[in-house]
C-alpha cells in the first residue's frame, strides 16, 4: 500500500495546504486511504483516522457538490469516520443523511458507488448495530456480483462476514469470509486476505459443534441443477421447461437455497454455486 504511506507522511505545511485547496473528490479519496489504512495490519492505531471536518462542507445541505451520489458517497465516508474516532452522534447523523440519499440514488448507477455501502457497513459495525451494517454490506455484496465489478467484492464480503459473525450467523460468516479471502487475492487487496482468514477461522471456532458446511453440501441435488442453470444466465420459465417441472416449483427450490445459502439474489446465488463447485471439481456446463 505503498500511496498510502506517502499520504500519511505529509508534513503538516502540504496538509494545510491540501485542506485549503483540494476539490471535494481529492477529500473523499483521502479520507478512503486514511480509513483504509486503519485496516492494514500495522498501519496504524485503532481510530487514528484523519480528522474529517475539512471535508464536511462537501456533505453539508446545499454544499457545492449537486450529485446525489457524491453526496451519498461523502455521508458515508463521514460516518465512517466519525466512528472510527468514537464520534458516535456525528457518526449517526451521517448515516441518516445518508439514508434519506439512498431513496433518490439506489438503482444500476450505485455500480459505480459501491465504496458508498462499505463504508455505511464499517460505520454500523462501529456503532455496534451489526445486523444493519449486514445489509449495507450485502447490498454491495449483491450488486457487485451482478454488475462484475470484483474489485470491491473483498472488503465486501469481508465486512458481510464480520457482519454476520457479530449477528451469530457463524456458517454464514466463515463462507463469506472464504469469499473476502478469494476476492483479496484475484483484485490484488492482499492484505485483506488475513483479516478475512481471522474471520473465517472465528466463525469455524464460534460453530465447532455445528461443523461449517458447503453450499453443495447443504442443497439437494434438484436444487443444484436449478443453482447450475441460474448460473447459465436461464430464467426461472426457461428453468421449468428444461427441467420439466412448474415454474412454482422453480420459485419454491429458489426460496429455499437463498435461505440455506444466506444470499438474496441470482447473482449471489450464481457466484457462490460457481466458487463452490470449483472447489469440488466440478466443470462449467
Amino acid at each position: 500500500m505503498m500511496e498510502i504511506g506517502v499520504v500519511t507522511g505529509w508534513s503538516f505545511e502540504l496538509r494545510a495546504a491540501f485542506r485549503e485547496t483540494a476539490s471535494a473528490a481529492v477529500r473523499a479519496e483521502r479520507l478512503a486511504l486514511e480509513l483504509e489504512r486503519e485496516q492494514v495490519p500495522g498501519g496504524g492505531p485503532d481510530g487514528a483516522v484523519v480528522d474529517p471536518d475539512g471535508f464536511r462542507d462537501a456533505v453539508a445541505e446545499g454544499g457545492p457538490d449537486d450529485d446525489p451520489y457524491a453526496r451519498v458517497h461523502a455521508s458515508a465516508l463521514l460516518a465512517a469516520a466519525d466512528a472510527a474516532a468514537g464520534r458516535a452522534g456525528a457518526a449517526r447523523a451521517a448515516l441518516d443523511r445518508a439514508d434519506r440519499l439512498l431513496d433518490a440514488v439506489e438503482g444500476a448507477r450505485m455500480a459505480g458507488w459501491l465504496e458508498t455501502y462499505r463504508w455505511l457497513g464499517e460505520a454500523e459495525l462501529r456503532l455496534g448495530r451489526a445486523r444493519r451494517a449486514a445489509v449495507f454490506f450485502g447490498r454491495g455484496f449483491d450488486t457487485a456480483l451482478l454488475f462484475g465489478q470484483g474489485h470491491v467484492l473483498a472488503p465486501l464480503a469481508l465486512g458481510l462476514g464480520r457482519a454476520l459473525l457479530d449477528n451469530g450467523e457463524t456458517e454464514s460468516a466463515a463462507f463469506h469470509s472464504g469469499i473476502a479471502v478469494d476476492a483479496a487475492g484475484r483484485y490484488g487487496y492482499h492484505w485483506l486476505a488475513p483479516a478475512a482468514e481471522a474471520v473465517s477461522l472465528k466463525a469455524a471456532r464460534s460453530s465447532k459443534d455445528h461443523p461449517v458446511t458447503t453450499p453443495i453440501s447443504i442443497i439437494s441435488n434438484r436444487e443444484r441443477e436449478i443453482a447450475e442453470l441460474v448460473g447459465a444466465g436461464y430464467t426461472n420459465q426457461r428453468i421449468a421447461a428444461r427441467l420439466g417441472i412448474s415454474t412454482k416449483t422453480v420459485e419454491t427450490h429458489m426460496s429455499r437455497m437463498f435461505k440455506k445459502l444466506g444470499v438474496n439474489s441470482r447473482a449471489a446465488l450464481a457466484h457462490t454455486m460457481g466458487r463452490d463447485s470449483s472447489d469440488h471439481g466440478f466443470h462449467d456446463r
